[in-house]
């Protein structure tokens, strides 16, 4: 007999390329993608099905194996559109989301709780958080029944109810009776902000309830024990309050994330350490949390010397309750997929086809809901297992007398020497897959987060052993809690110290200089670009070029990718953007060299979502250094996102009115410390100073006098109020009043501008503008006949969150012939301006 050659070994090593369940996945998704894009009713993917179906059967009766492979692929397409357009688009003619409206309107609803309430953690005492935030609770629910006077009518749908204070005492399966304001999700408001609406629409959500407090919610009837859900969620409750009872409460959220999926108990301030150190995947139930559970378990059955068969059904069974557990989220339900078909495989004494098995749990993910297609985590969680899938596939095959030569080596020495050499060949492993897969997603993490963290790079092998003992000693002492309490105070101890340390390692990294780069991100057309060119190379190894060429076309598309973005525009324009921040304010404007000039940006509940909002604004524009950022008064909600602004962009220059860098206000001492920190100078400013945003002066600040002979090329920012030693009256009062001028074309930012303040401006000569930013986010008292006369703009803009008073506050514009938007309305507002052309694009609404 022949003994089989290298080249034989090798192929079976690698196994067979034919592969049919990815060719399946990629036509699956083809047909999603067309159906979110092209929108075709449900009639023409149904009969797209039946005709792929029918010709597949008439080419197969004729032996056409391949025509009829393509039919198959055609109808596999078709079937993912259809049934993406059954879930994306078709809902019950009662669901409570037909009745929404963008504000808020009272209603009184019966429905049945899906999940246990769930604490969102708020954050940590924020000085520039101007109204307290009290402690919220969250419920799934589907609705039952409405109340439409005194008559109940039937209501379906899915909704997120939040209750402001305490939780009611209600689980999974019980109908409640719910009095709240209701609302329907609100989309984007600002160009490149993540779409909530979007995402909650992929679980068939479309509204969202509020109640003021628990007394709003009551208990109709207590659900069945016979629930499923009932059962799971009792046992996710119960885990819950025990890491709360056992851990140090600045460690609880975390671990109850690493270990149930509770993501929501974690501050905000946590979860930006571990997004800045690109180890967010450890707080989310991913197929590492799987893969360690699925590997313990193994590892126990087998020290156990059980059965081949008993080890299967065990770890199968361990790993699909607890993807259960953990809300069966959808990189969880991937790495229960691959389990199972390991498992089969094992117990069948099969080897399984990495990316055969792979696209079985795209299949399955994706038959369990289309749309997670679009969402980022699922993108990341298959990228990652396509490279681990790839990764041994590029190991060449070693004659079987080699390595039988080599095993004997390494018995004969020493085990203190095997050991350093399995621990470094282990670390070295890893760390070369971390790069790889690093490399891979990082510029879909770049384009979808904005953020580039090579210190993950180091932490990958740091935080593998502490998350792996967190997770060993968590489900320790999650099944001690249910066995026996007297053996909680161990395996809880060892949990709270991995975790701790884990907490460690991810602060201390996150400190270090350069461990992240916030970025505007690279364009969908080159993402797409990029994946399909990798993809096309891993699918036919033949068209790999050699490494040179491989570099070199890979420099090249990153270099069109970074260079596209700074290319000069077809005609140079003076671009102002008012962000939607509720009531607050952040305008981004843009001169036609390319100058960023920030005025304001903050909002009164939230300094995250007007740091969102506004940076979402600037990366948009492609914008990663501002030029100045001009504050107008020492409110918070004009200035508290900034200390986050200056954490990821570089700025020139923060000017500020006179006297505001002395105020004692525990949010401008915040402010002030925040922009020592980060090095950058910060200046007052006041009447008849000037900013000059052209090729020549990039924000910097001069007096009038000595800006005089700017070029009618350069774009002129006049500061008109307040003069340097202030007027009398309110921060209000000595709010920075910025003229904006090109050729022409005027910009007239307000601030909160009232009082003697407004009366001092309006005793100067009138400055007829195209754009105003209308004073106090649209107070009555702040704009009226006298200040539209003043300024007759062609445009008014409110900031804000509200239109009370709308009629009255924008009569006085109306009467000059400007129109009235508001951000409340219509998003984020853009003016582009250059010579004759005005050009008005709002994000929602008609433009």
């Amino acid at each position: 007999m022949n003994a089989p050659s290298a080249g034989g070994d090798a192929t079976r090593a690698n196994g067979p390329r034919y592969q049919p369940l990815v060719l399946v996945a990629l036509a699956v998704c083809a047909g999603i993608v067309a159906d979110r894009r092209l929108g075709w009713p449900a009639t023409v993917w149904w009969t797209l099905a039946g005709l792929a179906w029918i010709a597949w059967w008439a080419l197969w009766r004729r032996r056409w194996d391949r025509t009829a492979g393509a039919a198959i692929l055609v109808a596999a397409a078709a079937c993912g559109g259809t049934w993406h357009h059954c879930r994306w688009n078709l809902f019950s003619t009662t669901d409570l989301g037909f009745y929404a409206r963008a504000r808020e309107q009272p209603v009184c609803v019966e429905a049945v709780v899906l999940a246990a309430p769930r604490s969102a953690i708020p954050s940590s005492s924020d000085p520039g958080r101007l109204r307290f935030t009290a402690s919220q609770y969250q419920l799934e629910i589907e609705l039952a029944a409405l109340r439409n006077g005194a008559a109940w009518e039937p209501a379906s749908g899915r909704a997120r109810l939040t209750i402001q204070g305490e939780a009611p005492e209600v689980q999974a399966g019980d109908r409640i009776r719910v009095f709240a304001q209701f609302s329907g999700l609100q989309p984007a408001r600002n160009p490149g902000e993540f779409d909530f609406a979007a995402h909650r629409r992929a679980d068939r959500l479309l509204a969202a309830l509020r109640a003021e407090s628990p007394a709003c919610v009551s208990l109709v009837e207590r659900g069945s024990w016979w629930n499923g859900r009932r059962w799971i969620d009792a046992v996710r409750s119960t885990g819950d309050r025990l890491l709360w009872q056992w851990l140090d409460p600045r460690r609880a959220g975390i671990a109850s994330a690493v270990l149930l999926g509770c993501r929501e108990e974690v501050t905000a301030e946590q979860t930006e350490a571990f997004v800045q150190t690109g180890t967010i995947h450890i707080l989310s139930i991913s197929g590492m949390h799987v893969g360690i559970l699925a590997a313990s378990v193994f590892w126990v059955m087998r020290s156990a010397m059980a059965p081949r068969g008993a080890v299967v059904l065990v770890t199968a069974a361990v790993v699909a309750g607890y993807t259960l557990l953990a809300d069966a989220q959808p990189p969880a339900v991937r790495a229960l997929v691959l389990v199972l078909i390991v498992c089969g495989a094992y117990g069948l004494r099969r080897r399984p086809l990495g990316m055969n098995s792979l696209g079985a749990a795209a299949l399955v993910v994706l038959t369990l809901n289309p749309a997670d297609l679009f969402r980022v985590g699922v993108q990341l969680s298959f990228l990652c297992m396509m490279v681990l899938v790839w990764f041994p596939s590029r190991r060449q095959a070693r004659d079987p007398a080699e390595a039988a030569l080599e095993r004997l080596v390494r018995q004969s020495r020493p085990w203190p020497a095997r050991l350093v050499r399995v621990v470094g060949r282990w670390a070295w492993d890893l760390t070369l897959v971390s790069a790889v897969i690093w490399a891979v997603t990082a510029p879909l993490i770049a384009a979808r987060f904005h953020v580039i963290t090579p210190i993950v790079l180091l932490l990958s092998p740091l935080v593998w052993l502490p998350m792996t003992a967190a997770l060993w000693c968590g489900f320790a002492t999650l099944v001690a809690g249910a066995v026996c309490s007297r053996a909680v105070p161990g395996p809880s101890f060892c949990c709270d110290v991995a975790i701790g340390w884990l907490q460690w390692i991810v602060d201390m990294a996150r400190r270090l200089p350069g461990s992240c780069w916030w970025v505007p991100g690279p364009a969908d057309w080159w993402l797409l670009g990029l994946y399909a060119w990798l993809g096309m190379l891993l699918a036919w190894p033949r068209l790999r070029p050699p490494r040179r060429w491989f570099g070199a076309i890979l420099a090249l598309w990153l270099g069109i990718g970074i260079g596209k973005p700074l290319l000069p525009g077809d005609r140079p324009q003076l671009v102002c953007t008012f962000a939607s921040v509720g009531h607050g304010c952040g305008v981004v404007v843009r001169s036609p060299s390319g100058a960023t000039l920030l005025y304001d940006a903050g909002s009164l509940m939230s300094p995250e979502r007007a740091a969102r909002a506004v940076s979402a604004c600037l990366w948009s524009q492609g914008v990663a250094r501002i030029d100045a950022v001009v504050l107008s008064h020492a409110d918070a909600d004009h200035f508290n996102a900034v200390p986050t602004l200056l954490e990821r962009f570089s700025v020139k220059a923060v000017y500020v009115p006179s006297g505001m860098c002395g105020s004692e206000k525990p949010s401008v001492v915040a402010l002030r410390k925040a922009v020592e920190r980060s090095g950058v100078p910060i200046q007052e400013i006041g009447a008849n100073d000037r900013l000059l945003l052209g090729p020549r002066c990039r924000g910097s600040a001069t007096d009038g006098q000595s800006a005089a002979s700017a070029g009618p090329e350069e774009c002129r920012v006049d500061v008109l109020h307040p003069p340097r030693g202030g007027v009398g009256g309110a921060d209000n009062a000595n709010s920075v009043v910025l003229a904006i001028e090109y050729r022409g074309r005027r910009i007239l930012l307000t601030g909160d501008l009232d009082g003697q303040g407004l009366e001092d401006l309006l005793m100067e000569e009138p400055w007829p503008c195209d754009v105003l930013m209308a004073p106090h986010h649209g107070n009555q008292a702040s704009n009226s006949s006298r200040l539209a006369q003043w300024s007759r703009p062609r445009l008014a803009v409110i900031s804000g969150s509200t239109r009370a008073n709308a009629d009255v506050v924008t009569e006085p514009y109306r009467k000059v012939g400007a129109e009235v938007l508001h951000t409340a309305d219509r998003g984020a507002i853009t003016v582009r301006l250059a010579g004759n052309d005005f050009e008005v694009q709002t994000l929602l609404g008609p433009q």
